[in-house]
């Protein structure tokens, strides 16, 4: 598994004992001009390389060349913004900021690992015992909503600041779908989509 965490809360204590989680707040301007606006601040990422669909086969000497095989599901990623799989306009932004994060693209917009094809064609030259798999990069995490806003109290207004709507909120996404093979005799990289075929392939 790989973590990557960005912008924790340096707080120790969520759970109540007084002590206020301190989030990372939006870098974007926050002034006169600016009053009303909103922003999406990406408090925490994870990122796991994840297996979707598997098919194990043994090729012999004889049924070497081109096989059509139909791989089984073994784990689901959906994409969702605060637990809701439909993902809105305010969604497609969060997800942008998830993005610019962990550098690569990820999905933005209502989809599902389990509307990739699982039926592909494999060309085998050696025999041996092969694990036959599709797989992604899981990415998920907690966001933060702000508006720029002004205060008024006691005839006394503020200059604009960053206030905190609602609660820290929840994402799941995931990265484009790699396939490929993997052998007994291969050595992937820990932490790879290709390491976890490899697990599941069980030599």
């Amino acid at each position: 598994m790989l973590v990557a965490t960005v912008g924790s809360p340096a707080a120790a204590d969520r759970g109540g004992g007084g002590v206020i989680p301190s989030y990372p707040k939006p870098t974007k301007s926050c002034g006169p001009a600016n009053v009303g606006e909103t922003a999406y601040v990406v408090d925490a990422v994870e990122v796991n390389p994840t297996l979707t669909h598997f098919l194990a086969v043994h090729i012999t000497a004889g049924t070497t060349g081109e096989h059509a095989e139909t791989l089984s599901t073994v784990n689901e990623v959906t994409t969702s913004v605060s637990a809701s799989i439909e993902i809105t306009a305010k969604g497609k932004f969060v997800l942008a900021e998830v993005e610019t994060k962990v550098g690569f693209t990820v999905q933005k917009s209502t989809s599902t690992t389990n509307s990739e094809s699982v039926t592909d064609t494999w060309n085998f030259s050696q025999p041996g015992y092969y694990g036959l798999y599709k797989g992604t990069r899981a990415v998920e995490g907690t966001w933060l909503e702000y508006r720029c806003q002004r205060l008024t109290s006691g005839g006394t207004t503020t200059y604009p600041f960053w206030f905190q709507v609602g609660n820290l909120e929840s994402y799941t996404t995931f990265s484009v779908m790699e396939v490929g093979t993997i052998g007994c005799q291969d050595s992937p990289p820990a932490g790879s989509v290709r390491f976890q075929a490899r697990l599941y392939l069980g030599c």
